[in-house]
């Protein structure tokens, strides 16, 4: 994959980004969640729990393919019926001094699917104001 992270529905790419982190997941849910589209594979390199409740919550994706995924991220897809292919099965994601758990992991783990949509709407047009 040469993206960081796409979506494919129906066979076709829909949306692809470069971005990192969880900003083009959040982006993508926010384009996508309640259009038309239905049974769509995602693309990640990276997923952990904070991604698989935005997966969940996208209601349109069926099947994850990542590179790196999460333990809780895994369980919690596979408990909410998406299949789930990974290259790399880890305890936990880690932040980017690989010294404690992701921030949006941590943010995620108190929260429900929509809870963490809303917190990181609310995160992301702080942060563009």
């Amino acid at each position: 994959m040469n993206h960081s992270i796409a979506l494919y529905c129906g066979g076709q790419a829909v949306y692809s980004s470069d971005g990192t982190q969880i900003k083009p997941l959040f982006d993508l849910v926010k384009k996508f969640k309640g259009s038309h589209y239905k049974n769509c594979t995602l693309y990640d390199k990276v997923v952990g729990l904070a991604a698989a409740r935005l997966i969940v919550f996208s209601n349109i994706i069926t099947k994850v393919n990542a590179h790196l995924i999460s333990k809780l991220g895994l369980e919690y897809l596979l408990k909410n019926n998406i299949e789930v292919e990974y290259d790399i099965l880890t305890d936990k994601i880690l932040n980017h001094d690989q010294t404690d758990m992701c921030p949006m992991e941590k943010a995620s783990l108190t929260r429900t699917d929509e809870e963490f949509y809303n917190y990181l709407d609310e995160l992301f047009n702080k942060r563009n104001n």
